[in-house]
């Protein structure tokens, strides 16, 4: 898959935000630079602000971002307000509770914030910055490719519940079949374009006046699967860098670029 199909993805993401917002009056602005560079404009332009955001999980650089800006924001006198993303704990070191504080988490209300009664916050230092450093369209590949944004989201878990679902069990395993039978949610999830406490909500829901009861199951199990593995890479990073199993750790690799190269071309 193409870096291109990812980007336009998260493109229409972030502009079924946009559209919304604008639509009601509000504003929206999503930028592509440096984390650090932003805050550093907007805090010449204005010193008294708060962040909020979600708590962003995954891979080590992704970390040590989070711990220059935590500092960053301290030594400024900036509250940063952070939200788990899902069920998962950043930084956590075991998983010994993880059934009992996800399902508790997936348990929780969804907050469905007014956005009309916002005061918006406009400036025109802010908005010249933006028209040079906003984020860019890009370009749609040829061929079927999902689009992003949260109503589509809706749209493919609606079809999902009304009848796809029917044959989960039976194709999940089969590539062509699968590409009907399963939600083909997980880009969306991944990419933030719907909550998966949403679509665990909904499923409850669903599954209770559905014929398809045992695939509802299976498929709210893989839900909390996937959070599982998310939960573990979390709390066990080194396997960014190490060996899962610990006895290959002192194992001596060849990394001859011939064995790659041979590896990479299928000999």
């Amino acid at each position: 898959v193409s870096q291109s199909r990812y980007g336009r993805f998260v493109w229409e993401g972030v502009k079924d935000v946009q559209d919304y917002l604008e639509g009601i009056g509000g504003c929206f602005y999503a930028v592509e630079s440096e984390v650090r560079d932003v805050f550093e404009f907007l805090f010449s332009l204005h010193k008294r602000f708060s962040v909020v955001s979600l708590q962003e999980i995954g891979m080590e650089i992704t970390y040590a971002r989070d711990r220059y800006m935590e500092q960053w924001f301290t030594d400024r006198g900036i509250h940063w307000y952070e939200f788990p993303y899902s069920g998962i704990r950043r930084g956590l070191k075991h998983r010994k509770d993880f059934n009992t504080y996800w399902y508790g988490y997936m348990a929780q209300p969804i907050d469905n914030p007014s956005f009309e009664a916002v005061n918006w916050w406009i400036d025109e230092d802010w908005q010249r910055w933006y028209k040079c450093n906003y984020f860019r369209e890009v370009s749609k590949e040829i061929g079927i490719v999902q689009t992003g944004g949260y109503k589509q989201a809706r749209r493919y878990l609606h079809s999902f519940f009304q009848g796809r679902i029917a044959r989960y069990m039976q194709s999940i395993s089969k590539p062509e079949l699968a590409r009907v039978s399963c939600s083909r949610l997980s880009a969306y999830l991944a990419w933030g374009h719907i909550s998966l406490r949403e679509v665990y909500q909904l499923q409850a829901i669903e599954s209770r006046k559905s014929a398809w009861k045992r695939n509802f199951t299976q498929f709210a199990s893989r839900l909390r699967w996937r959070e599982h593995f998310i939960q573990k890479f979390e709390s066990q990073c080194s396997m960014e860098f190490l060996p899962i199993n610990s006895g290959y750790r002192n194992w001596q690799f060849n990394n001859s670029d011939s064995h790659i190269t041979a590896w990479n071309s299928y000999r």
